[in-house]
């Protein structure tokens, strides 16, 4: 009860501050590279730079699951499946519409496409969790460097580094604008605190969805106790609701062909890369993880090239959605 409850408040406070902001990675990677508009990305990068400042404290306060984290150097770096998980990922994420976040707080909001999505997503995991697990072995085992963070490369105990960089930057992204400064405040804060919710709901990561679907099916067979990662995400579904509370938008068989096969590919990659853009790129980048910001830029460089050389020259490929949702 206390990882249903815990876990469901962090995600709907997250679901909510996403959809009044309309933060999505995807959106926030498609328009800095093709409008030249930083302002999600700058969210993400804010959140980030706040955790840099907030985690020596959690650590000073023996949040355990954080300190485990640390020690390891987690997540840990698999070169070869974080950069073709990363890729795909970003590929799925494209396609789909929108990052794991993004897919489920559009489908509280209204959007049919991103349900669908999310229903990809399931499959994605349960097939490289279950039947092509070998492959996930496989591409793990090809590079396993003992060497997994910037801490470890570099010699400078995490504490010390995380508020050198965290304060770095943080004075050059308030110098340069002041747009999405409270915004990522706000998602920094909570995703230090999800480790808090971790820490008390005895699971040993922060933020991230990766696992959710598994997890489930494992305690259905076994009777066990239902994931973290699945009432995170229902917390940020509820949260697309009470945050936007959009008409159903119908939508035609390409938009829906590309939604499932998009959610396919995020299922799929996020498991070989060991983490969605959440898990690495918004809680593994602040613990200074290389395998988190080597995955986060293969998702990014996946999505961009998916959108410039796929759907950008093909609209009849990107289907529609109506009504239309503006800024997503």
């Amino acid at each position: 009860m206390t990882t249903a409850i815990l876990a469901t408040a962090t995600g709907l406070a997250l679901g909510i501050l996403m959809a009044r902001g309309r933060v999505c990675f995807n959106a926030g990677v498609r328009r800095a590279v093709v409008s030249r508009d930083s302002t999600i990305l700058r969210v993400f990068a804010v959140a980030v730079a706040v955790q840099l400042l907030l985690l020596p404290l959690l650590l000073a306060l023996g949040v355990d699951p954080l300190s485990a984290n640390v020690d390891a150097g987690a997540p840990a770096l698999f070169p070869v499946s974080q950069l073709i998980g990363g890729l795909t990922f970003g590929v799925g994420m494209a396609l789909a519409g929108g990052c794991i976040t993004g897919i489920l707080w559009k489908a509280g909001a209204g959007s049919v496409a991103t349900a669908i999505a999310i229903v990809g997503f399931v499959a994605g995991e349960l097939v490289i969790r279950g039947p092509l697990d070998s492959l996930l072995t496989g591409l793990d085992d090809a590079s396993r460097p003992a060497t997994s963070s910037v801490a470890e490369l570099t010699g400078v105990p995490y504490p010390v580094l995380a508020i050198a960089l965290g304060v770095l930057a943080l004075v050059l992204l308030a110098r340069r604008s002041r747009t999405g400064l409270v915004l990522g405040a706000g998602f920094g804060l909570i995703a230090a605190l999800a480790w808090v919710a971790a820490d008390v709901s005895g699971y040993g990561y922060g933020l991230g969805f990766v696992g959710a679907a598994e997890g489930t099916r494992g305690a259905i067979d076994s009777g066990g106790s239902f994931p973290f990662q699945l009432f995170l995400a229902l917390g940020v579904l509820a949260g697309g609701t009470i945050a936007v509370r959009g008409p159903l938008r119908s939508l035609d068989g390409a938009r829906a062909g590309r939604a499932l096969a998009g959610g396919v590919l995020m299922g799929f990659g996020g498991n070989l890369a060991h983490g969605c853009n959440i898990g690495h790129g918004v809680t593994g980048v602040p613990l200074l993880s290389l395998g988190s910001l080597l995955a986060v830029g293969a998702m990014g460089v996946g999505a961009v090239l998916t959108w410039r050389y796929l759907l950008a020259p093909l609209p009849k490929l990107r289907g529609f959605e109506r009504p239309e949702a503006v800024g997503w």
